[in-house]
C-alpha cells in the first residue's frame, strides 16, 4: 500500500481536542511511547507507529483502535526488513501503521513538537500533554517503553560464630526508557507517575550518552504492576508478568 496523503477524516468536524475524552487521551498515550507525529516533505502531518515482528499484535490492537476513533481504515504495512546497528550483518522484521492527515495532525504538532534547524522532528511532554492521562494511559506507555528486569545478587549474612554465609537472591526491578525525553521532561513525568500511582520513581542519568531513566525496585513493582494490569491487553500480558523473577 502507498503512502498518499489521505485527506480529511471521515468523521464529520472532527479534531482531535474534540473527541471523547477517553479516545484522545488513548492517542495521546500512543504518541508518547513508541508512536510520532511527523512531517512529509517537511510539510504535511502524519501519524506513525512502528513494531517489530514480536509486538505486530500490539500494533494491531492500537491500529485497530485508532481506527475507530478517528473513523479510518487504515493498513498496517510491512514486513519491513532493517539492518540491527550491533549486528549488521542481521535484519530484523518490523512494522508500521500510518495515518496522513496534516489538518487532523498539525494542531497537535504544533503543540508538542519542534523541528529545529537540523530538520529532526523532537515531541515534547508538556503539563498539559499529560494533564489528562491516568493508569489506562500508563499500561500504553509501559507496554510500549516499559520492562521488568532481574538480576542474581548475592547477599553476605554474619553468623554467631563470626563467619559469613552468602544467599542467592534475585533483584528485580521495573524500567521505563523514555529516551527521547529531555531531564526536565522525565521530571515531569517522574511527577505524574508518583500523582497516578502513588509510587516513587527513581530517576538516574547516563551522562555518557545523555539519557535518563526511570525506575522502580522490586517492592514498588509489586505494588504498580496490578495497577496496569486490568488495561493491558492479552498479547502484552508478558509485560506485567513478573513470575519469572521470582519476586512474588
Amino acid at each position: 500500500m502507498s503512502n498518499h496523503l489521505e485527506g480529511s477524516t471521515t468523521r464529520v468536524n472532527c479534531t482531535l481536542d474534540s473527541l471523547p475524552s477517553t479516545d484522545k487521551a488513548f492517542l495521546k498515550a500512543c504518541l508518547f511511547g513508541d508512536g510520532w507525529l511527523g512531517l512529509q516533505r517537511n510539510k504535511y502531518v502524519h501519524l506513525r507507529i512502528g513494531h517489530s515482528a514480536k509486538q505486530y499484535d500490539w500494533l494491531k490492537y492500537k491500529a485497530e483502535k485508532i481506527n475507530q476513533i478517528l473513523g479510518k481504515d487504515r493498513k498496517i504495512l510491512g514486513p519491513y526488513y532493517q539492518t540491527d546497528g550491533k549486528q549488521k550483518d542481521k535484519k530484523h522484521e518490523s512494522y508500521l501503521f500510518c495515518v496522513d492527515d496534516h489538518s487532523l495532525f498539525s494542531p497537535w504538532f504544533d503543540r508538542w513538537y519542534e523541528v529545529p534547524k537540523t530538520g529532526r522532528v523532537i515531541k515534547h511532554v508538556t503539563p498539559d500533554f499529560l494533564c489528562d492521562l491516568s493508569l489506562p494511559e500508563l499500561a500504553v506507555l509501559w507496554c510500549d517503553d516499559g520492562s521488568v528486569s532481574s538480576s542474581n545478587r548475592i547477599k553476605k549474612h554474619k553468623l554467631k560464630d563470626g563467619s559469613f554465609a552468602e544467599y542467592p537472591y534475585v533483584e528485580a526491578a521495573g524500567q521505563l526508557a523514555l529516551c527521547s525525553f529531555s531531564l526536565e521532561e522525565h521530571r515531569l513525568i517522574q511527577d505524574w507517575l508518583y500523582s497516578i500511582t502513588g509510587i516513587k520513581w527513581r530517576l538516574s542519568t547516563r551522562s555518557k550518552k545523555r539519557r535518563a531513566t526511570l525506575s522502580i525496585g522490586k517492592q514498588s513493582l509489586r505494588e504498580f504492576l496490578p495497577l496496569i494490569k486490568p488495561y493491558v491487553p492479552d498479547c502484552m500480558a508478558y509485560k506485567v508478568d513478573f513470575s519469572h523473577c521470582r519476586i512474588r
